[in-house]
């Protein structure tokens, strides 16, 4: 994958082989493996299936936090509502909906 700078980025999906439940831990415990040298990250509020029961308050969180971002002029009216929603890892409450959504999102 290409990141925004033009740079190669390597793509990582730990889901192979996985039961669901893994999948969770997993995703979970990379994120805080690598929360001390991530800044930022972004996350889609988008899916492959329904959002479970207990990723929808977040699933709502991220996309307030994606109508904040337009309110504050730094994100524009145009994009997407729901893609690359930036999430700033060092907020405990924004790390925290990386995590719920992380292993469910089409993208993070």
């Amino acid at each position: 994958m290409i990141d925004k700078d033009g740079g190669r980025r390597r793509g990582f999906v730990p889901a192979c082989g996985l039961e669901p439940a893994d999948v969770v831990l997993v995703h979970r415990e990379a994120l805080r493996v690598l929360r001390p040298d991530l800044h930022s990250a972004h996350v889609d509020a988008y899916t492959d299936g329904a959002w479970p029961d207990e990723a929808l308050s977040s699933y709502r969180g991220v996309l307030a936090l994606a109508r904040e971002a337009v309110t504050a002029g730094t994100r524009s009216r145009r994009d997407d509502p729901g893609m690359g929603i930036d999430i700033d890892a060092r907020d405990d409450a924004q790390f925290g909906l990386l995590l719920d959504l992380a292993p469910y999102t089409i993208h993070a």
